[in-house]
């Protein structure tokens, strides 16, 4: 995934968490096709936290600026955390079925992303300058 301006949401806190996102999605994917455990369980961790934290702002903002469609988007993020935390501890155990679903993951988070990005961010960036 390349960072693209079309991601941009208008706001530069926003844009640049979301290009933290996209280089450390490409450190995970990377450290995934290297298949070198150590390092992609590092990646992973080092992602979600990002992620996490991530969403948990974007959330807090919500609740503060009394964002409508608060609770849409977050369930979105708690589902896409819950994956992640899911498919990790599944890898970190070997369990053969989340092993496997790593490659989709990977292969859906930056189109997730893409459409993340350009609505539901774009709809708080909006509110938060100009609601």
């Amino acid at each position: 995934m390349h960072w693209s301006d079309s991601y941009s949401v208008g706001d530069a806190i926003m844009d640049e968490t979301h290009q933290e996102f996209v280089e450390l999605y490409n450190l995970l994917n990377n450290a995934f096709l290297e298949n070198n455990k150590e390092n992609f369980l590092n990646c992973f961790d080092t992602f979600y936290a990002h992620t996490e934290a991530h969403f948990a702002q974007e959330d807090a903002w919500m609740k503060v600026s009394g964002f409508g469609p608060s609770n849409c988007h977050q369930a979105e993020h708690q589902r896409v955390l819950g994956v992640l935390k899911a498919l990790r501890d599944g890898y970190a155990t070997n369990n053969t079925q989340h092993i496997a679903l790593l490659p989709q993951l990977l292969e859906e988070l930056p189109a997730w992303f893409s459409g993340h990005a350009g609505s539901m961010d774009t709809a708080l960036s909006w509110h938060l300058h100009e609601g």
